[in-house]
């Protein structure tokens, strides 16, 4: 034990359960803030240290100083490696004596315990005089020297390294841990005054300051007095009389920050390895060195090789000479490696020029043994083919050149003391990896899902021949062109044929094609090209039946090249930007053990925050459910997933979260994160119209954007604050001390002009770094390169999280150790939910098509695939159908994670929250939200009183001009013929390209009978919503048509980006309207509800379209239809249509009180 423990009290509340020390390693100073430390177990058995800040009178500053160093922590857990580097927490509290943070340190103990300690075990930290001591202290100090680069990176000084901030186990292995960061210190533009002054002191704080007390430290280990090592008289060699030059002069170096203001983790590190290399070097001389023999003559081709390589500067018949030469190539380390190749595997020794290739020396006197290696061989060490990963590095000093007939003459007297080259060889046979425990199996699941969506998108490119190109009209007529290899992959995904996936793509536009389509001559897919031709489609030729032919207009009128080339969606460019973007990001996934961990068994890593709600105002406005949801989500780590539902105020929420953070600690720094960019804009309208109107400060805020996205420019977009602050620096007192060149580039950076461009980039990479509040979507580049930065974020916020894929919430919650997951799994699920579903059904065809995919895969993309995913995958069915099982539940990762709470908490099991739901919505006209809650939600969606108070109130706001065209109700029903059972009525749906003429018609006369009453809300907004984008098209052709129509809309505003009127519901998602339209489009002959419904029968997509109205909701479709699809006739109901007859049950009994209205439409109606 230290000299300086005390007796421990006995009753200790928090502790209870815990077996520690009776007495203190280090005794908790009240005064100072310095923390106590004991050791022992806890009650679950496993080795902790724990930290105790002792109570006093009036200790708010100590509550402070144990919350800090409890953030710092938090902070730190989420970096990659982290966890190897600096100790992780176990549990925190207090009771009425204390406050604790218990440490986990996996079987180390304070460094400075075995200093003081005389035991065998720590002799090496004694025994200075020996090289190999002092290189296993480098070692160790390299942990150090990392965990201060996160440290750093991050912005933090630790301000507190000493011995009893080391942790260590003593053992042979590197381990030294961070601890002790009750006084460390986050640099920040903008800083928490009263921690500041707690924490402050008189000197100036800067990383610095950790250098320099790293080198005191390690001058400690080494026994060098702290006046020696600071005189300059005396040389570097002679201030320890075991300790090297360069040792000395490194720490003199650390020492003194003001000769090395850039000096940073990575040149320490580097100029350690060094040291070590040179000790290694001085330790090697000594030992018995690796016998070589090289094949020398003027015939041999070994010395053809090197004579070749040494610029023929070397003889052939110089012995001497080459062996010089191949030991300066080897020079100062060789490294061994070795190749696979028709089932042998070879060893190299790899220098600078060349790899000689090893074998065994027979020396015709005993039996071929790797004693001695044997090369005849050589070659440019580039031409090696696949060499291993793992690379084994010898010191050249460590090796003994022979040439043949010297090694003969030597062989008596060097074979038995020398080192056997298969221990050497062994450590590069690496065994078949293990990718059987749940962390490996869960990224696997991840690089699963990821080749999944690599081949799929890459069947969105479809071969075709120009047929005509008539550049006046800008048209170009295309048919589908055979291609061997992208049938043979859509056959094997279980795919339509390409040139029926085309044709539907083109017809139905189930593809989001909205955007156009690219033709371009060759298959580099989703790679921009100048060649590339911008189209949109025209229209559909069917003749001849069997080879239609698809007309398209250009959008500039440009050369045709060729008269074969590749179709593809406009946006596929982006698809595969995002997918190679996600592809670092699966790299960067298995350094990141704390976010594996947390998602393979949420529940293992729970930490209480101790953070409080403070019961203000702002929290009193919070309507019952918000206020359990925040207080919940502030009190718990690492991971909270919130259920959404339509109408319940998330960004409300949001908003006061934020706005509390940073009231709190002014120097956070959160990411807001989204699938789509309306979430985000609207949650950065919210937040900042909020804070503007409180009059403070507003934090550093940056909303990054691609450089494709076509919204107006603001002033949070990462150019603007780049102009902003330049130019505040320009017409600030410092540029009056900065030289002329200096303000220019300051202008220029300001200005975006001259050289201003690359200073900007710099810059703008400065604030993506420092920003208070980060907004990008989870695909952006702007995260891919934070990743690559291994920044950190207090907080990742993403919202929508059931739309995007567990891919895509990868990258945003790497970024942080506190994640806050945002959705609602009963909305629209993540694109090619279907499609991905059906291949994971199939574990063993799923994992042909996988292994496969390379050969099948064109070479612009197969390198987005894991070189190791079939290894991955295992060898047999079961594991793969592990696989697929988990790989299903990452695809849906926020319903996975929610669910599985829900459920915990159903069962009254005990345990800290981490999931809920909002159930209180303040959108939707009760009547709207009582169908809405019955159809989706189990009925626990309810409206607040002051949604219930205003529905009343603006019962007049919207009404109608004519009754009978137009029923007056919350719900209208505009109920068209039935296809089937209408004598006469013909064939309502229109495909291909899904058309309802009729309904269109329906719409705009439900558009003209609407009329507006003056209202304190000012002009209400109107959307008209339909499944097709065919149908929104005819739409908006028909309002141009129609003056009545026009007229009507007046009365309105638009809350489409475009400020059109008519939008997909697909599109709509995350928006609402006071009024909405919407168009179902299909009314069949049908049987079943899929064949009858197509992708709408997803009750997820129905939610949507119910729930975007606020006042009043007009739905035109046949209930008839969709009574007959929900219930077949003599058929068993299905389970999958309940929905439905929920939808037509409910809204039949509201007819009762006038809630919802039915205006059967007649035949002679639509005709007229």
């Amino acid at each position: 034990m230290a000299k300086a423990a005390s007796k421990r009290r006995k009753k200790i509340e928090f502790l209870d359960g815990y077996q520690l020390g009776e007495t203190y390693l280090v005794p908790p100073d009240a005064r100072s803030g310095r923390a106590g430390i004991l050791e022992g177990f806890s009650p679950a058995g496993d080795e902790v240290i724990v930290r105790e800040w002792r109570r006093k009178a009036g200790d708010e500053d100590l509550v402070e100083i144990w919350k800090h160093e409890l953030r710092q922590l938090y902070r730190l857990a989420g970096y990659p490696g982290a966890s190897e580097l600096i100790c992780q927490v176990a549990a925190a509290g207090f009771d009425k004596d204390s406050y604790y943070i218990v440490l986990s340190p996996s079987q180390r103990r304070p460094l400075k315990v075995f200093l003081e300690s005389t035991s065998s075990r720590a002799a090496w930290l004694r025994g200075l005089s020996q090289p190999q001591n002092r290189i296993r202290i480098w070692k160790n100090v390299l942990c150090i020297v990392d965990g201060i680069g996160i440290l750093h990176k991050e912005g933090i000084v630790h301000r507190n390294l000493d011995e009893w901030a080391i942790l260590t186990s003593a053992g042979d292995e590197p381990d030294f841990q961070l601890t002790g960061f009750e006084w460390s210190l986050r640099l920040s533009s903008t800083t928490d005054k009263k921690l500041d002054d707690l924490l402050g002191d008189s000197g100036v704080i800067s990383f610095a300051r950790d250098w320099h007390d790293l080198a005191l430290l390690i001058a400690r280990l080494f026994n060098i007095e702290e006046q020696r090592l600071g005189d300059p008289k005396i040389a570097d060699h002679r201030v320890h009389e075991h300790i090297t030059a360069a040792e000395v002069r490194l720490l003199r170096d650390m020492r003194a920050p003001g000769l090395f203001d850039n000096f940073n983790s990575s040149q320490v590190r580097q100029r350690i390895k060094e040291i070590i290399t040179n000790l290694q070097a001085f330790s090697v001389a000594n030992e018995a060195s690796w016998l070589l023999v090289f094949n020398l003559s003027q015939t041999s081709p070994l010395s053809r090789t090197v004579r070749e390589a040494s610029s023929q500067e070397v003889e052939m018949d110089d012995k001497d000479g080459q062996l010089r030469w191949i030991s300066d190539d080897l020079s100062p380390s060789a490294m061994l490696v070795s190749t696979e190749h028709d089932g042998r595997k070879r060893f190299w020794l790899k220098g600078r020029e060349l790899a000689f290739e090893l074998r065994q020396f027979d020396s015709r006197k005993r039996t071929p043994s790797w004693r001695m290696a044997f090369v005849s061989k050589g070659i440019p060490k580039g031409e090696l083919i696949k060499p291993s990963e793992v690379e084994v590095p010898i010191r050249v000093d460590a090796l003994r050149l022979f040439d043949i007939g010297k090694a003969h003459e030597a062989f008596d007297r060097v074979i038995d003391k020398a080192p056997d080259w298969e221990t050497l060889f062994s450590t590069l046979n690496s065994s078949d990896k293990d990718f059987s425990s749940p962390s490996d199996r869960l990224v696997t699941g991840f690089h699963l899902l990821h080749a999944i969506d690599v081949a799929l998108a890459a069947t969105l490119a479809f071969p075709v021949e120009i047929v005509s190109h008539q550049s006046q009209e800008r048209t170009i007529s295309l048919k589908y062109r055979r291609d061997s290899s992208l049938e043979r992959l859509s056959s094997a995904l279980g795919m339509e044929h390409p040139a029926e996936r085309l044709a539907q793509a083109l017809a139905e536009e189930e593809l989001d094609s909205s955007d156009g389509w690219i033709l371009s001559e060759s298959l580099n897919i989703g790679r921009t090209s100048q060649s590339n031709i911008e189209l949109e489609f025209a229209h559909l030729s069917e003749e001849p039946a069997d080879d239609p032919l698809y007309t398209f207009t250009e959008q500039l009128g440009v050369n045709i090249p060729g008269r074969k080339g590749y179709l593809q969606p406009l946006d596929l460019v982006g698809t595969f930007t995002q997918l190679q973007r996600r592809s670092k990001a699966l790299q960067l996934l298995s350094e990141h053990t704390e976010l594996v961990g947390t998602l393979v068994d949420p529940r293992s890593r729970i930490s209480d925050t101790h953070e409080r709600v403070k019961k203000d105002s702002s929290f009193q406005e919070l309507d019952l459910p918000k206020q359990r949801a925040l207080e919940d989500i502030l009190s718990v780590l690492p991971l909270f997933t919130l259920q959404g539902p339509p109408g319940v105020g998330k960004t409300f929420l949001l908003r006061d979260l934020l706005e509390r953070r940073f009231r709190g600690d002014q120097t956070s720094r959160l990411l807001v994160s989204s699938q789509g960019n309306h979430a985000l804009d609207h949650l950065l309208h919210e937040f900042h119209s909020g804070w503007q109107e409180s009059g403070e400060e507003q934090p550093l805020t940056v909303r990054c954007k691609s450089r494709f996205n076509r919204s107006p420019p603001s002033d949070y977009d990462i150019d603007s604050v780049r102009k902003k602050l330049a130019t505040g620096i320009t017409s600030s007192s410092l540029i009056s001390v900065a030289s002329g060149q200096v303000e220019q580039r300051l202008q220029d950076c300001a200005s975006g002009s001259g050289s201003g461009e690359r200073e900007g980039r710099a810059l703008e990479a400065l604030i993506l770094r420092s920003a208070n509040i980060v907004l990008a979507t989870t695909n952006s580049e702007s995260l891919a390169t934070l990743l690559d930065e291994h920044a950190q974020f207090d907080w990742a916020i993403i919202e929508e999280a059931a739309k995007a894929t567990g891919s895509e919430l990868l990258s945003p919650m790497m970024l942080s150790h506190r994640r806050l997951l945002i959705g609602d799994h009963k909305q629209l699920p993540p694109f090619g939910t279907r499609e991905v579903d059906r291949l994971l059904g199939d574990p063993s065809r799923l994992k042909e098509i996988v292994v496969s995919l390379p050969s099948l895969l064109d070479r612009s993309v197969a390198h987005l695939l894991d070189d190791e995913i079939e290894v991955r995958l295992g060898n047999s069915v079961e594991e793969m159908e592990k696989t697929c099982g988990q790989a299903a539940q990452a695809f849906s990762l926020f319903k996975s994670i929610l669910l599985d709470e829900i459920d915990r908490q159903s069962t009254g099991r005990p345990g800290r929250k981490t999931g809920g739901a909002l159930t209180e919505q303040h959108r939707m006209h009760p009547a709207i939200c009582e169908v809405v809650s019955k159809c989706f939600y189990d009925n626990k969606l309810v409206t607040s009183g002051r949604r219930e108070v205003s529905a009343k109130r603006n019962e007049s706001w919207i009404g109608t001009k004519d009754p009978s065209k137009l029923p007056s109700a919350p719900i209208v029903s505009l109920n068209m013929p039935y296809e089937r059972t209408e004598i006469g009525a013909g064939r309502f749906e229109h495909e291909p390209r899904f058309t309802n003429p009729s309904e269109c018609q329906v719409v705009l006369e439900a558009i003209a009978n609407l009329s507006v009453q003056e209202h304190r809300l000012g002009l209400p907004s109107l959307v008209v919503l339909t499944p097709y984008l065919e149908q929104v098209r005819l739409i908006r052709r028909e309002i141009n048509d129609s003056e009545n129509a026009k007229q009507s809309l007046k009365q309105f505003r638009s809350v489409l980006p475009d400020g059109g009127w008519v939008a997909t519901v697909d599109s709509f998602q995350g928006n609402e309207a006071d009024v909405v339209v919407f168009s179902l489009v299909r009314n069949n002959r049908a049987a079943t509800i899929r064949r009858a419904l197509g992708f709408i029968a997803d009750e997820r997509r129905f939610n949507v379209l119910l729930s975007r109205a606020r006042e009043r909701l007009v739905f035109v479709g046949s209930r008839e239809f969709l009574k007959t699809i929900s219930e077949p006739l003599g058929l068993e109901s299905r389970q999958d249509a309940a929905f439905l007859r929920t939808y037509l049950e409910v809204t039949g009994k509201l007819g009762k009180s006038g809630q919802h209205r039915v205006r059967d439409v007649r035949i002679e109606d639509i005709k007229a």
